[in-house]
């Protein structure tokens, strides 16, 4: 089934989004679309995957384009668990709203941020990282 390309999209487990910066090298010109996957393999271990292509203004994408596991990289071979949630755009300190599902057909629909949390073994303290998202004059001053 064809579905429109997504501008961002993503769950605790996934997620895409088109972008105009390229992370694999051999795609050198034009917007990708990007998925991270968290993929969990038969034997129970979990992997990090990215998949990307290189996409036109009028492209779709079918579900299995960017899911075939050859064009996967694997971006950590082994962790115990990673998750992404999305930040409201609407929300503010000190009640900020995360949750867990993000869906935009439209790039002025984003979250204002990703929170990735990430710990690779039982029993070690775990990592989070923020990253905020830059969309157009949502963070331009009044001069």
């Amino acid at each position: 089934a064809k579905r429109p390309l997504v501008q961002f999209a993503g769950n605790s487990q996934t997620i895409e989004f088109t972008t105009a910066m390229p992370l694999i090298a051999k795609i050198q010109v034009g917007p990708v679309h990007v998925k991270y996957d968290i993929r969990t393999e038969a034997d129970g271990k979990k992997r990090l995957l990215l998949y990307e292509e290189n996409v036109t203004v009028n492209d779709y994408l079918s579900d299995m384009q960017l899911r075939h596991a050859a064009d996967a990289r694997v971006l950590i071979e082994a962790l115990e668990d990673l998750r992404f949630e999305y930040l409201d755009p609407e929300s503010d300190a000190p009640e900020l709203n995360w949750t867990s599902l993000w869906q935009s057909q439209n790039v002025t629909d984003l979250p204002r941020a990703v929170r990735i949390s990430y710990r690779d073994k039982k029993g070690r303290p775990g990592v989070r990282v923020i990253a905020r998202i830059h969309q157009g004059d949502r963070f331009t001053e009044d001069r």
